[in-house]
């Protein structure tokens, strides 16, 4: 799949729901000049603090199904094209009690209960955030706000668990019933 995304000037947060062959950021943020579009990136600073980090680094690694911060230093926005595949079988992994950074995998709108699918508001987490990059500053959303491909929601977990992350693809099966001849 391929998402492309506007990144306002200053911090902003971006989720990788596609995979990627190299997870190096200048391998994903390939579509953007280090220096010239951005001058750092970084994962979200801890599970207490999700961030915007107080720096970044010119390269780290990023991961599959989680968020990142990228610093744009132009004036203007950049457009940011991130180009990968979606994996099957759909993957798993933990989050943590606290902050986590999580990709939207649907590739259009949708609601953050779907975003989110599997986690439940009552059991799982507490809050829901996205970064506004425009005010640079948090926006609270609840579980109809409309989410859009490639955010980073920063989910509140109230306890540790093992999730799956939602595939951006309707998975379809049939059922066959043979009779024998």
């Amino acid at each position: 799949g391929e998402i492309s995304l506007t990144l306002q000037p200053g911090w902003n947060s971006v989720g990788v729901p596609v995979e990627f062959a190299d997870y190096s950021s200048r391998a994903v943020l390939s579509s953007l000049t280090f220096g010239t579009d951005y001058d750092s990136v970084a994962l979200p600073p801890s599970t207490t603090d999700p961030g915007p980090p107080a720096s970044g680094s010119p390269e780290i690694t990023l991961n599959y199904g989680k968020g990142f911060w990228i610093h744009v230093n132009k004036e203007t926005p950049v457009t940011l094209t991130l180009s990968g595949t979606t994996p099957f079988p759909q993957k798993s992994f933990s989050l943590p009690r606290g902050w986590s950074a999580i990709a939207v995998s649907q590739l259009s709108s949708t609601p953050v209960t779907s975003a989110l699918q599997g986690l439940s508001a009552t059991t799982d987490y507490s809050e829901v955030k996205r970064w506004n990059a425009g005010t640079q500053s948090y926006d609270t959303l609840t579980g109809t706000s409309p989410v859009q491909p490639g955010e980073t929601l920063f989910v509140n977990m109230k306890r540790s668990r093992s999730w799956v992350y939602p595939s951006p693809m309707k998975i379809v099966t049939t059922d066959y019933l043979y009779d024998g001849d």
